[in-house]
């Protein structure tokens, strides 16, 4: 979150993490439009269902797109 920060785009990050309905921030793209964030911290592979629960929380709350960062 802090390098979309750091890139000057405007980022609005979640009071808490946890519960967060898969979704710990928002990014405003100029180009695109508000983007989803969820940042996750792997130290193998990343899981599957993560990734299809973020994808499900992007159509449900009418994001423009979503960022899926990893640290794997």
């Amino acid at each position: 979150m802090t390098a979309l920060e750091d890139a000057g785009l405007l980022v609005l990050r979640n009071r808490s993490y946890s519960g967060d309905g898969g979704v710990d921030g928002v990014v405003w793209n100029p180009r695109i439009g508000w983007l989803a964030v969820q940042v996750k911290r792997y130290s193998t592979h990343i899981c599957r269902g993560h990734l299809l629960d973020f994808g499900d929380a992007i159509q449900r709350k009418n994001f423009n797109g979503g960022l899926f960062v990893h640290t794997g």
